[in-house]
């Protein structure tokens, strides 16, 4: 999401509350929030690019305020499992979604769908990153360095499919806690994220 008028860009990264964010500046931004599927690479492009876009149309990308939102590398994995259950996976009546299966068919996706990680080359271009476990704290911040009326944080993309009586380490093997502590080590050392 580019936003000309707030003079900022948030770069949405996938199942760490960012359709939370956006959604909150609707009314304020309402063309930055209409554009962000239409600007470059839709709603999950890349930092890299907006700023390379921003260059390209005549803007000054270091007058504008850059942030994101991260979550703990291992319960976003969970979470894209039950996103892809709900909105990808056509087997809709699959023992997979009885909990005693569960750990079974999450470790074989992950194994098998490895490439959801949160490594940013550009990590250190951002002004500010909110973590999603604090999430209303770190878009208060936002709010301030905007120079707007804090907002009450609209919460979107609830999961519906998700159990809410498993917590994300009941569904690990060592051997994917350790795939995911190796793809994501930048965001697990820099935010201390620990299994």
């Amino acid at each position: 999401m580019i936003c000309h008028s707030g003079k900022f860009v948030f770069t949405h990264q996938g199942k760490c509350g960012g359709s939370s964010i956006a959604q909150s500046f609707k009314e304020i931004f309402p063309e930055a929030f209409r554009a962000r599927f239409h600007d470059i690479n839709g709603p999950h492009t890349t930092l890299t690019d907006q700023l390379e876009y921003l260059e390209k149309t005549g803007h000054d990308p270091s007058t504008y305020f850059k942030f994101s939102s991260v979550r703990n590398p291992w319960d976003r994995q969970v979470s894209w499992y039950w996103h892809w259950k709900q909105y990808v996976d056509q087997d809709k009546t699959s023992d997979s979604k009885t909990p005693e299966n569960l750990p079974e068919s999450f470790n074989k996706w992950l194994i098998e769908n490895p490439g959801h990680c949160l490594t940013w080359s550009g990590m250190n271009k951002f002004d500010y990153i909110i973590k999603l476990e604090d999430i209303e704290t770190g878009f208060k911040h936002v709010c301030e360095k905007l120079n707007i009326h804090p907002r009450r944080l609209i919460h979107v993309n609830h999961n519906t499919w998700r159990p809410a009586t498993k917590g994300y380490r009941d569904y690990y093997t060592q051997e994917t806690i350790n795939m995911v502590a190796k793809k994501n080590n930048d965001i697990i050392e820099k935010f201390n994220y620990t299994f």
